[in-house]
């Protein structure tokens, strides 16, 4: 029918017109480790850095992004954090001038690394809320528990214990990895919620895994890409 041919076409040309300022979070202290002894290396030992911070060169190159951020994104309506510390504080550095400006600020689950190693393992909501992200909103519908990452447990922020049929590559790690299954079912998951959103630009600090399985391609840490929204799908010719 011509009146749905027409709605397809306002669709597309809303979804063409909306995008997504895409940072990968600085250097972090498990980068540094894993430059030492990388992931899926003979007798790998996950170096137990929980949630891992910044390095103090990951935090410079963030706040070296917050110029050129409010020079070509002044456009940005919404800035998003995965609610892991290294998103957090690049996206709070990064984005300053939009937060300065009142921008809103949300931190999102969705947005979280692949839980691969312990860096992967998220801090409770009510120590992030005074901490690393006191700009950004932990809105309950996102975060119904305290504990909001893969694998954790209602009762203690403990780590979840590896299964016996991890996926992952042999070595010793502190916690449960998450399947590609379920990571691919959030990445979509992910998408449908920025495509649900009325802003037309948004500003996303995430992670490498992430990055990879939404646009196919790897990024540095603390580089940004703008890209657009109906570029955005969930990958399956990639690695992550």
């Amino acid at each position: 029918m011509a009146w749905m041919w027409r709605i397809t076409l306002h669709f597309q040309a809303a979804m063409a017109a909306r995008h997504i300022v895409f940072v990968r979070h600085g250097l972090s202290k498990m980068n540094v480790a894993l430059g030492r002894q990388p992931w899926g290396s003979p007798n790998f030992v996950d170096p137990d850095i929980r949630d891992a911070p910044l390095e103090p060169s990951g935090l410079a190159g963030a706040r070296a992004l917050r110029e050129p951020l409010a020079r070509d994104a002044a456009d940005v309506e919404l800035v998003v954090s995965s609610p892991l510390t290294r998103a957090l504080a690049t996206a709070d550095a990064a984005f300053d001038d939009a937060l300065s400006r009142g921008v809103p600020a949300l931190a999102l689950p969705l947005a979280a690394e692949r839980c691969y190693m312990s860096s992967d393992v998220g801090t409770p909501v009510s120590v992030l809320r005074d901490g690393v992200g006191k700009r950004f909103a932990f809105r309950d519908d996102e975060f119904p528990e305290d504990n909001w990452w893969y694998g954790a447990l209602a009762n203690s922020d403990a780590y979840a214990p590896p299964p016996a049929d991890d996926w992952r590559p042999p070595g010793t790690y502190c916690s449960a990895g998450e399947p590609l299954d379920a990571f691919r079912a959030r990445m979509a998951a992910l998408t449908a919620w920025l495509e649900a959103r009325d802003e037309a630009v948004i500003g996303v600090t995430c992670h490498w895994g992430v990055l990879s399985a939404l646009t196919g391609s790897s990024f540095e840490n603390n580089e940004v890409r703008r890209i657009p929204l109906s570029e955005l799908r969930v990958r399956t010719d990639v690695e992550y």
